[in-house]
């Protein structure tokens, strides 16, 4: 690598490095990984910060690494190693409103058993938490799904999936910030194949959503892809594979 390369890889680096710190606080979880996609690790450090590496190594600087707070970007800088990966589990995200409903309104298993009688299915998380499935199925609303920790309710919701797969989850993330802005500037699926042609991928998950990604793969944001309900666009971000 000749003097001149070695000095322009170093003042991007710098250039990142500096003005990335600067602008931070502007940047969102969800927007760093439309840009970098998957990191190869997340150490959780002292008062909830994450520390997330991303990108590929640079001989000159490194690895890029990003701290994220409460999902908001705080810090950034470069370095030569990667944290240790920790396993993720499989885990049940609690809702808001239940969950907090639960909190202040305290339920046990055996409540749920004089009220339902015994679940039609029954499975358990990584972190011990259970799922709890009543029946019969609401035609519309589908099956009660409790989740219990301890013996204690923390979460309630309904379901048309009776079995839950440990490995796949029932549908995509939808962002409610997304999915409110599609409400008040709506696009269909016909918009997207004029604008982008051909999906180069279509996931259809058990609750109805599509998944669609489209290219050409931009260099710096990956491929497009878009969260679809009863053709109309509810959620979009970017990732590094067609898949």
């Amino acid at each position: 690598m000749n003097i001149f390369k070695k000095t322009a890889i170093a003042l991007t680096g710098m250039a990142v490095i500096f003005f990335g710190v600067n602008s931070a606080s502007a940047e969102s979880l969800k927007e760093l990984e439309a840009k970098w996609g998957t990191p190869h690790s997340v150490k959780v450090m002292a008062d909830g910060v994450e520390r997330r590496i991303y990108g590929e190594k640079d001989v000159e600087i490194g690895y890029f690494y990003f701290m994220v707070k409460n999902g908001q970007v705080v810090d950034s800088g470069t370095t030569q190693t990667i944290d240790k990966v920790v396993k993720t589990t499989n885990t049940h995200k609690l809702s808001g409103l239940m969950s907090s409903y639960f909190k202040t309104n305290k339920t046990k298993v055996a409540d749920l058993t004089a009220k339902y009688g015994e679940p039609v299915n029954k499975s358990t998380y990584d972190n011990g938490m259970e799922r709890l499935v009543y029946g019969p199925a609401d035609a519309e609303a589908g099956y009660n799904v409790f989740v219990v920790m301890n013996g204690t309710v923390i979460d309630q919701g309904r379901t048309n999936i009776l079995v839950e797969d440990a490995k796949e989850v029932d549908g995509p993330y939808v962002s409610p910030f997304m999915a409110n802005w599609y409400k008040n500037h709506p696009k269909n699926l016909a918009f997207l194949n004029k604008k982008y042609g051909k999906a180069v991928s279509v996931k259809e998950y058990k609750n109805g959503l599509k998944k669609m990604v489209f290219g050409s793969k931009d260099s710096e944001t990956g491929y497009n892809f878009f969260i679809i309900k009863n053709e109309q666009v509810i959620d979009r971000g970017f990732q590094n594979s067609q898949s």
